[in-house]
């Protein structure tokens, strides 16, 4: 992931776009995952962190 560091931004970029657009599209997280869970899993992903 620290290889490249522009992939990782437009990942993190694309899935918070994604996430905030279906919120405000069907009035809900997707799957109903608040925002604070997906950006905490979110960030645990993109940082490799359990």
């Amino acid at each position: 992931m620290h290889d490249d560091p522009e992939a990782a931004a437009t990942v993190m970029m694309a899935a918070m776009v994604g996430y905030f657009l279906a919120s405000e599209y069907f009035g809900r997280g997707p799957a109903d995952v608040d925002a604070d869970r997906f950006t905490t899993t979110l960030a645990r992903l993109l940082t490799g962190t359990p």
